[in-house]
């Protein structure tokens, strides 16, 4: 089983998003379940971004059918704290900050029980190992903390909710996990939750693979590479290009899937590169089905699509490309020659070649060359200036002129 958890309290950024393809992604490969643990403990609903997190990861196609909530499973990370308590492996603290006195982990339970019932606050904390711990991290290699580097720690907060590190270990025990795969920031974090599950006389191997960041001088949300325009086609090409060394630079899902290993990861940190995106973004746009690629603008025409293509030549993203459709279908202000260019182009019949229906504007207009060609860029793209060529564009938009060719 793997597993990603998603928290519902900030937005999801390009870290994280790696981490749940990551998971998704040898979960397909292992054949094994995939679950995402939502970090709903301390939350408040009406803040909660789970649905919008939610609704990014279906757009990456990762499977969003198995959800467990955390805030569901408080009672289970309770009977684990106290049953460490309970077996002498951890102890009950009242004291105040992070050192506790020898006088808390001495206590007798009739101690415990009258400081309990006075109501005075306390957390739960697990008794400093008395060996050395260390393990093989997939990505990053061996790892290793002495004694006094794990020291005790808190597993159980005052308000009685459970220590990220402490519900990281029990889901992992309870759901069967066997490689967990998150952000090389919780690496130092390993070690304390092998020890957890240790106390709690759990043997079963559980390895690690710790991704090395995407360093961004802001950080990078999913929600706002969408408004600029980057499709999740892209994204994910991205991702799976940073530390691997994939067959070809172009690729989709599907494919990451038949060659992925997490092994083959390179721990070095890199750069978010966002002129590779937009080339990528670029490239896939290119790539796409020309009726997909139409409908994004409210059309399901494949010639429409064509054209879209046409115009991604000079652009990147999907905002890009708006711009320089947009004017194609909006009614532009227009000059006395534009205006009577209109009027010709809307009275005329259809006209099936490039070639022809240049000759008929010229016997129509009495325009030169120069004269016709600038005034129909005006009056078709919005811009007299444009690098489009007609001829490129005509055989898409012939049979949409009637829309195309009209003055305010």
């Amino acid at each position: 089983m793997v597993s990603f958890t998603l928290s519902p309290k900030r937005d999801l950024n390009l870290n994280n998003l790696r981490v749940a393809l990551f998971n998704f992604v040898v979960s397909r490969q292992k054949g094994e379940g995939f679950i995402i643990v939502v970090d709903d403990i301390n939350l408040d609903s009406k803040n909660s971004k789970e649905a919008q997190n939610l609704d990014i990861l279906k757009k990456f196609a990762i499977d969003t059918q198995k959800i467990v909530y955390r805030s569901k499973n408080l009672n289970i990370y309770q009977e684990f704290a106290y049953r460490l308590v309970k077996d002498k492996k951890a102890f009950v603290c009242f004291c105040q900050g992070s050192n506790c006195t020898n006088n808390c982990k001495e206590l007798s339970n009739q101690d415990l029980k009258s400081l309990k019932d006075s109501g005075k606050e306390f957390n739960i904390k697990v008794f400093k190992p008395l060996k050395e711990y260390s393990f093989n991290d997939v990505i990053f290699g061996d790892q290793k903390s002495t004694i006094e580097q794990i020291n005790e720690f808190t597993i159980l907060n005052i308000d009685g909710t459970p220590t990220e590190i402490f519900t990281s270990a029990i889901d992992a025990m309870v759901m069967g996990i066997s490689l967990i795969i998150r952000e090389e920031e919780f690496l130092k974090d390993s070690i304390k939750e092998i020890y957890i599950r240790e106390l709690l006389g759990f043997n079963q191997e559980i390895k690690y693979a710790h991704i090395p960041k995407i360093l961004s001088k802001e950080e990078i949300l999913i929600k706002d590479l969408f408004k600029d325009g980057f499709i999740p086609d892209a994204i994910i090409n991205y991702i799976f290009l940073l530390n691997l060394e994939p067959p070809k630079e172009l690729f989709y899902l599907p494919d990451v899937i038949d060659w992925f290993d997490i092994t083959k990861v390179s721990n070095k940190r890199v750069e978010f590169d966002l002129e590779r995106l937009k080339s990528l973004n670029k490239k896939h746009l290119q790539k796409m089905d020309s009726i997909k690629i139409s409908s994004i603008f409210g059309f399901r025409d494949s010639d429409i699509g064509e054209l879209l293509k046409i115009f991604l030549n000079s652009v990147n993203t999907i905002n890009e490309l708006e711009e320089k459709f947009k004017p194609l279908f909006s009614k532009k202000e227009c000059s006395s020659d534009m205006k009577k260019l209109s009027k010709i182009i809307l009275e005329a019949p259809f006209i099936e070649s490039y070639d022809n229906f240049i000759n008929y504007l010229k016997q129509k207009t009495q325009f030169t060359e120069n004269e016709l060609i600038a005034s129909l860029k005006a009056l078709l793209l919005g811009n007299k200036d444009s690098n489009i060529e007609l001829k490129d564009i005509y055989p898409y938009i012939k049979s949409y002129l009637l829309e195309v060719a009209q003055c305010q």
